[in-house]
């Protein structure tokens, strides 16, 4: 959830005081500021991390970064398609419906073979960031 709260400092730095002695957390975030879309604005999000500006908050906090990874890179192309709409249109009132139960089906399993076989590419980009760390236990 650190997307959606103003100080996720304090938050990363919370959650880490939770840990058992060796715990690992495992933090999923939206990438990237240029896949920012009105549905950014529905879900209340302050911000896109990268790969840097994640780590740079990380250290704040005390967490030590072990593994960094984008995924979902198949959306990217997308979300891009949705920003230059939303740039030339107007966003729109309302959120997006949820697709029906086969094309979401259609979408995991995309999704699912996209990351199997694109996470070996270890492309530089995609929509969300997965970080995975620990707590710096002189930093608690």
């Amino acid at each position: 959830v650190l997307e959606h709260l103003a100080d996720p400092v304090a938050a990363l730095r919370y959650a880490m005081e939770m840990l058992e002695p060796g715990g690992k957390i495992v933090v999923t975030v939206p990438a990237f500021g240029m896949f920012w879309t009105s549905h950014d604005e529905i879900n209340h999000h302050y911000v896109r991390y990268t790969k840097t500006s994640f780590g740079l908050i990380a250290a704040q906090a005390g967490f030590d970064v072990q593994m960094q990874e984008y995924f979902f890179h198949w959306v990217a192309p997308l979300k891009l398609v949705v920003r230059l709409k939303e740039s030339m249109l107007g966003a729109g009132g309302k959120p997006p419906a949820v697709p029906p139960g086969p094309v979401n089906q259609m979408f995991i399993t995309l999704s699912r073979w996209a990351q199997r076989w694109m996470r070996r590419l270890r492309l530089p980009f995609g929509t969300s960031l997965l970080c995975v760390g620990n707590a710096n236990q002189a930093a608690i």
